[in-house]
């Protein structure tokens, strides 16, 4: 390769990478406007947009790999589960949770339903859904599940 050729296969790359960090940073701002309400969207063009994107990407890392996938497994389960059924699992009603750990219990034990319950509380908390895993209809029927 000539020195010539070089430079401008330098050049390219150089563009390349830019237009990828280019392209990473609009994919994280537009997440960053959708975590937004959308009376608050602004902020993700303004002054706060570097600090957004941040708290987007840290968030994005709030658990591990690992975590994460044993998370996505159940929560498919569970809307699946919650899709024959015709109910809605974001947000998920307490008594539609409190029944899908009532079916599970059968076939899992403790950790199996705890898990569970954390995926589902990731999900909605992800998705800026309130949840709480101590509502009265949740922890009744999970302390009765767990006590047996």
């Amino acid at each position: 390769m000539k020195a010539g050729e070089l430079v401008v296969a330098e050049t390219a790359l150089a563009v390349i990478e830019r237009d990828a960090a280019a392209r990473a940073t609009r994919r994280l701002m537009e997440q960053a406007r959708e975590a937004l309400p959308p009376e608050l969207a602004y902020l993700a063009d303004g002054l706060m947009a570097e600090a957004i994107v941040k708290a987007v990407e840290f968030s994005r890392h709030s658990v591990s790999e690992t975590t994460e996938k044993i998370y996505a497994d159940d929560w498919t389960t569970f809307r699946a589960w919650c899709a024959e059924r015709k109910a809605p699992a974001l947000p998920a009603h307490p008594v539609v949770v409190a029944s899908y750990l009532s079916e599970c219990a059968d076939r899992m034990g403790r950790s199996g339903l705890r898990l569970i319950l954390a995926a589902i509380a990731f999900y909605h908390r992800r998705s800026g859904h309130p949840w709480t895993s101590a509502d009265p209809t949740i922890s009744t029927v999970m302390r009765s599940i767990l006590r047996k």
